[in-house]
């Protein structure tokens, strides 16, 4: 007999799109019913709205992706014919001014204030920054390893990973990815969560997301999800 899904309804969340006086961002992924077997996962933020209120109705969120694109100054690069055969053959790279460790620190402080307080890893171009799985309270210690090393290192940094967890949410995986130099068709900023988040809980991180980036949008584009 085939297994029942825990989630009876399951929905491909049409891209929610939306472009800023200073950025543009998308946010694609699954909106999924009420669990069938129990409601213990759900924040209980949501018991805090009147029953038949839009906020009370339970729904789950499931690998939502948030790209993200700032719109800052593209770095001049020199005109040699390395460069334009790069761009002929479609291998040219954009390169932005913004700076990838502080803004990780902004990331990771706005996911900390929503609850994923265990820095699994940070890689900085290509390096190990940072490595603590165990800890489940590590966010000062993982910052100031971050912040040792904007203090320390006169390079900006082109690209940085982290990974984070929590066991609030112990069926979600937060991959964050800031690129400053990238490839065309990718984006500044790339945000997974892998897994399930009750939706409520997801939108309290969106808005601390958007008040540490100061990327207004993100909240009220998720009205419409």
């Amino acid at each position: 007999m085939e297994k029942k899904s825990e989630f009876p309804k399951k929905r491909r969340l049409k891209a929610l799109k939306h472009r800023g006086p200073r950025h543009s961002f998308t946010i694609s992924g699954n909106i999924l019913g009420s669990p069938h077997k129990t409601l213990e996962s759900v924040s209980s933020k949501t018991e805090k709205h009147p029953p038949g209120s839009e906020r009370s109705k339970v729904r789950n969120v499931e690998n939502i992706t948030v790209s993200i694109d700032l719109d800052v100054k593209e770095i001049e690069h020199s005109k040699d014919f390395s460069r334009l055969l790069a761009t002929i053959v479609g291998l040219s790279k954009v390169r932005k001014d913004f700076e990838v460790l502080s803004t990780a620190e902004k990331i990771i402080l706005a996911f900390g204030d929503a609850g994923f307080n265990n820095v699994v890893s940070i890689d900085l171009d290509g390096k190990n920054l940072y490595y603590n799985p165990e800890d489940y309270f590590d966010l000062k210690e993982a910052l100031s390893h971050l912040i040792q090393k904007v203090n320390e290192d006169r390079n900006r940094g082109n690209v940085i990973f982290v990974i984070m967890v929590s066991k609030e949410y112990p069926d979600c995986i937060v991959e964050v990815e800031i690129s400053r130099v990238h490839s065309p068709w990718m984006h500044d900023i790339l945000i997974k969560f892998n897994g399930i988040l009750p939706e409520v809980d997801f939108r309290g991180m969106i808005c601390q997301l958007e008040e540490k980036l100061d990327i207004p949008g993100l909240e009220k584009a998720w009205k419409g999800a």
